[in-house]
């Protein structure tokens, strides 16, 4: 029975380090495919807004207002109130009566309140969609960034690699006599400097990297991998500065929050003359003339209240009004000439970088390349000399950080175009 046990047990340990070693694989397998998902553009935009906490507290805030619109259209409750009067210690009656008095507001005061209620409700819906914008293109620029260190960290290893042939190349030439010390000297240096720029490009990514983490709300060492190239880009030649701006002055959501500012402080002015018209208070009231008394006689009483507007014909608050709508009109002129100039700017830039893209296109880079290498093997053939192999190396590097500095430059103005006209180029 002792020896069935311990087989029992034993039995009973491997089955539960099984399980245990199945569930740690599956759990590192899952955590692995997470790790390695490369998140489109797209992608980090809807998680990039959701994570945003100026967004939800817009959005309460919107939610809030609405309930303003419904508190601006209720009309105010009526007063109840007990009078006892007259009031006689010898056989203990007085006057007694209840009465109700509601507030009758003039006409029009309620609603023009519901519709500056309304107006903010506008307005906060247009911040909530400029805070999109604003939050959409901070995170295309965080994705292009990571797309151009990427792009520089690659051209920099390969560069590191042609630096570390050449060394070698120099040494080997040395060793046949066909070279000098200085060549391997000019060699080492080039490759000391290739190794330098190989591990400021490791920082930048690792930095762009984490700069994205903390818009996406991850820890900043995250492991985080992005789809896409930085080659791949959309040409848009067909666009018009004036269909842009146009564009632009119809929708975007800053020009819109001051429309809406306007027609609130409209209603505002109007509210402000209205509240120059006197409210009536209806009061009516019943009791007994002597509470206490069997015989008493019943009352009943009906009032009017109407305040004189002598001294306060609000017109203070009129001019006031008055002069924020004015204030609002001009800020709105302002507004307008800002997002023309946003416009015109990014248009420029848009413009100049799918010019510099082209150029690149057209065979810049490949004449480069062609170049360094015919240089180099004419070097190898010992009819040029190494500082040749050099320039030629670093002009086809200059060549390679300007195109990708120019598809990068090409990104970035297509979306501030997009935040300068409130939306997309399609």
């Amino acid at each position: 029975m002792k020896i069935e046990r311990e087989n029992i047990f034993q039995l009973r340990s491997k089955l539960f380090f099984f399980r245990l070693w199945i569930l740690s694989f599956l759990f590192l397998s899952i955590t692995s495919a997470l790790y390695a998902k490369e998140l489109t553009l797209e992608e980090i935009l809807r998680i990039g807004l959701q994570a945003n906490p100026e967004i939800p507290s817009l959005e309460e805030r919107i939610e809030a207002a609405k309930g303003a619109v419904v508190q601006a259209g209720t009309a105010p409750n009526p007063d109840a109130s007990i009078r006892v009067e007259d009031y006689s210690p010898g056989n203990g009656t007085a006057k007694t009566t209840l009465g109700f008095t509601q507030r009758l507001e003039y006409p029009g005061k309620r609603t023009t309140r519901k519709s500056i209620a309304s107006e903010n409700v506008e307005i906060l819906k247009l911040t909530l969609e400029r805070t999109r914008l604003d939050t959409a293109y901070t995170l295309k620029k965080a994705f292009y960034d990571i797309l151009l260190a990427s792009e520089y960290l690659s051209m920099y290893r390969q560069n590191h690699a042609v630096a570390r042939e050449l060394l070698e190349l120099v040494n080997h030439r040395l060793k046949q006599g066909l070279g000098g010390g200085f060549e391997v000297a000019k060699a080492s240096v080039e490759l000391v400097k290739s190794e330098k720029l190989l591990k400021e490009s490791e920082g930048q990514l690792a930095l762009t990297r984490t700069q994205l983490n903390i818009l996406l709300n991850n820890p900043p060492d995250n492991r985080i991998e992005i789809q896409g190239k930085i080659t791949a880009y959309s040409s848009h030649t067909d666009l018009s500065q004036e269909d842009l701006i146009r564009k632009a002055i119809n929708k975007h959501p800053s020009i819109l929050t001051e429309m809406h500012r306007i027609k609130g402080l409209e209603h505002n002015v109007s509210l402000s003359k209205l509240l120059a018209k006197p409210d009536v208070d209806v009061g009516i009231a019943g009791g007994l003339e002597e509470a206490g008394n069997p015989d008493s006689n019943p009352v009943a009483e009906f009032s009017i209240s109407v305040p004189l507007p002598i001294w306060d014909r609000k017109k203070g608050a009129i001019a006031q009004a008055e002069g924020e709508k004015k204030g609002a009109e001009e800020a709105l002129k302002q507004t307008q000439r800002n997002i023309t100039q946003e416009v015109l700017g990014a248009f420029n830039k848009y413009s100049i970088a799918q010019k510099i893209v082209h150029l690149f296109d057209e065979g810049i880079l490949v004449k480069t390349a062609k170049t360094r290498d015919i240089i180099r093997q004419s070097f190898e053939s010992g009819l040029l000399g190494f500082l040749d192999v050099v320039d030629a190396q670093r002009t086809y590097l200059d060549a390679m950080q300007n195109y990708y500095q120019s598809l990068y430059d090409l990104h970035l103005a297509e979306a501030r175009l997009e935040k300068a006209i409130g939306g997309s180029l399609q």
